[in-house]
């Protein structure tokens, strides 16, 4: 995984079984998230990876493979549990049933995790809000992540809306990918939101939420490329000098 960067996008759209709210898009209740379909999409689209989504997201296999990738994004369902924080959790299935323990991740599942995650990105209502512990901190989600080994994640401090936060979040790995410190591609992307914002939808509670805590450093993209021009360029020297053998070879023998 070292100087290697993959990216594990995955979503969460749940079954039309489960009406809509007619007018809030928030993520932490229960209705359709119509736009994590967009927001993933188009992060997908700009940095590539890996999509998993409604009914192919398993738990026993998200638990195993999230160690993998140096980049993840949770675009999901939350729950915050303030008398029992470790089970706070995402609800990852598309199934209606959300009281079924396979359809969630709690902080509990979390925390014995060993990430190899450059950035976590927790597209979720209040991932960054929880319980106040004496001698802890707020207990979490985003403190789950830190735990478990991601040095910089970006959380929310409130329910956030679907609509603005898949535009943030697209302009958010543009600024990424254009080599822009965590921090300032977060603010570059809110200001970007802001312009094409109305009198109602440029209130705080649409765009502020969104936070990043942790390593604000530029993520390092042109690694995985550099890999692979390092390795076709050794390829077409051994090469060179295989022919350059067998030519010499073939002289000495004649």
């Amino acid at each position: 995984m070292k100087n290697k960067i993959k990216y594990f996008l995955t979503f969460l759209i749940l079954s039309s079984a489960v009406a809509a709210q007619p007018h809030a898009h928030k993520r932490n209740s229960y209705g359709a998230l119509y736009f994590s379909e967009t927001e993933v999409k188009s992060i997908q689209d700009i940095i590539g990876g890996e999509v998993v989504a409604g009914e192919d997201i398993d738990k026993t296999k998200f638990l195993e493979t999230i160690g993998r990738y140096d980049i993840i994004h949770l675009a999901t369902h939350t729950e915050i549990d303030n008398l029992h924080p470790l089970n706070s959790r995402f609800i990852i299935s598309s199934l209606p049933d959300s009281t079924d323990e396979n359809n969630s991740v709690y902080v509990s599942d979390i925390y014995p995790l060993n990430l190899n995650a450059k950035l976590a990105t927790l597209s979720s209502c209040n991932t960054g809000g929880g319980k106040l512990a004496k001698g802890e901190g707020i207990m979490s989600l985003a403190r789950a992540f830190k735990f478990a080994g991601c040095p910089s994640v970006v959380m929310s401090l409130w329910e956030i809306d679907d609509i603005s936060t898949a535009s943030i979040m697209k302009e958010f790995y543009l600024g990424l990918k254009n080599g822009m410190k965590k921090d300032v591609a977060l603010r570059e992307a809110k200001l970007a939101y802001l312009q094409k914002s109305n009198s109602k939808t440029a209130a705080p509670v649409f765009w502020a939420g969104a936070v990043p805590i942790g390593n604000l450093d530029e993520l390092n993209f042109s690694a995985e490329f550099s890999t692979l021009h390092g390795v076709f360029f050794f390829s077409l020297l051994f090469l060179f000098f295989a022919v350059v053998f067998l030519i010499l070879r073939k002289r000495n023998a004649a």
